[in-house]
């Protein structure tokens, strides 16, 4: 029997776009949640007076978010297609930014859920998570234009419409993806278009299901050496449990891990291998995976880490680092500027330390040579260098451990690529 291909999806959208009602209404309708699990979700959502909240409680919500009716960490569940086994990720809107982020790193397909009450396209919105689906990963995405069954909209086509024919082909193409957007109209909530076509005659498209069927197969990195990137640590009966997914190379019960920047613990065991609580002794690139280590303590390991092999490859401390950016800043960037650096699932400052050389998008015009400061729309190659231990890779050796991008006062100021990093165990920069 062959193995069917791993898509990793993530749900984002605004406040209230129905992202996570989309989420659970998908995972229920492919039978990953079952009719109880809803009525239960259902009695405890009226306790806390939400009517309508349980399918967005059905990836494992807190009660705090259960109680807030509002999405504030990451959340994740798979399910199994026609075509794929998929994992879900429902990301958090702002001003949880920082778990959006991770979660669109940790991702290959984007739905991004837009509402249909608002009648028109919110831009800003799709601006912010388009620039960063495309700074992080090679992206598919899908809209879905949600709440179409609500009474302000009542499945209209001229609704609908609006936001199609709006500025969306426009802003889609200028964040540099290809063809034209595919847009859903979808009711979350009544479960139309999400499996099985609705009543919207006028609507002759995929439904959400048929959409994610047609995607094209991810490329996985199952031959080189292994990287888990650490998204979250637990502790249970005094051994810490890792949460991750693995971005490259094959995970064995019997691996010999190293967790990078750590240089207290050489080796870590592993006591078992989880994916989604079914226990296994393998696990392959795309997956993710709980793993409960041994032989290390729970303040030794931390988010943002990277797990690999200590017999073969394995990662290595980052001292310094060249990059080639895309400058996003309004105001000009000097020497010495220390924005946020966001990468696969780790969060540090990182300071610019020399200015290599910088020209003019998009056609690389204006060359200049060791220039003094940066401006808006320059492409540039400089030198970073972070203020904590971090792992990172070359975006020719591994992508997802590559790409990264820069924020300063809540907003993206730089989006860029690894080219060549200095580790601890070489030279000083």
């Amino acid at each position: 029997m062959i193995e069917k291909p791993t898509l990793s999806i993530v749900f984002l959208g605004r406040v209230d776009s129905g992202k996570s009602t989309l989420a659970g209404r998908l995972l229920h309708s492919l039978g990953t949640v079952n009719d109880s699990i809803i009525e239960r979700l259902q009695v405890e959502s009226r306790e806390f007076g939400f009517a309508k909240t349980h399918y967005a409680n059905v990836l494992s919500r807190t009660r705090e978010e259960t109680r807030r009716g509002r999405s504030i960490h990451l959340a994740y569940s798979r399910a199994e297609t026609k075509h794929f086994h998929i994992n879900i990720i429902d990301a958090p809107a702002a001003p949880f930014v920082k778990s959006m982020i991770r979660g669109i790193s940790q991702a290959n397909v984007g739905i991004i859920v837009l509402d249909a009450e608002s009648g028109s396209l919110e831009q800003q919105t799709v601006k912010e998570i388009l620039l960063t689906t495309q700074s992080l990963g090679e992206f598919q995405l899908i809209f879905c234009v949600n709440k179409m069954d609500s009474m302000f909209v009542a499945n209209s086509e001229t609704k609908f419409k609006e936001i199609q024919n709006s500025e969306m082909s426009k802003i889609y193409k200028m964040h540099g993806y290809k063809g034209d957007p595919l847009l859903i109209p979808v009711s979350a909530w009544t479960g139309d278009n999400v499996v099985d076509c609705c009543d919207m005659k006028w609507y002759k498209g995929p439904t959400l299901l048929d959409a994610i069927n047609s995607l094209k197969i991810p490329t996985y990195l199952e031959d080189k050496p292994l990287r888990i990137p650490i998204s979250k640590v637990y502790n249970k009966r005094g051994k810490p449990i890792v949460f991750g997914k693995i971005e490259s190379g094959i995970l064995k019960l019997d691996s010999k891990l190293r967790c990078t920047p750590n240089k207290k613990v050489p080796h870590v065991t592993i006591e078992s291998i989880e994916i989604f609580r079914e226990r296994v002794s393998e696990a392959k690139a795309g997956q993710f995976v709980t793993i409960k280590l041994q032989n290390v303590r729970r303040s030794d390991v931390k988010s943002g880490m990277v797990l690999s092999d200590s017999r073969n490859d394995p990662a290595r401390e980052v001292l310094c680092f060249k990059a080639e950016i895309i400058v996003l800043k309004r105001t000009a960037i000097k020497i010495g500027y220390k924005p946020t650096f966001h990468c696969h699932s780790l969060q540090t400052r990182c300071q610019f330390i020399q200015f290599y050389e910088c020209s003019k998008m998009p056609l690389k015009t204006e060359r200049k040579e060791n220039p003094s400061e940066l401006r808006r729309g320059q492409v540039a190659r400089v030198l970073l260098k972070p203020d904590n231990p971090i792992s990172l890779e070359t975006l020719q050796n591994i992508p997802k451990l590559g790409k990264f991008i820069m924020r300063d006062n809540g907003c993206v100021c730089v989006v860029g690529i690894v080219k060549d990093i200095t580790f601890v165990d070489e030279h000083i920069c």
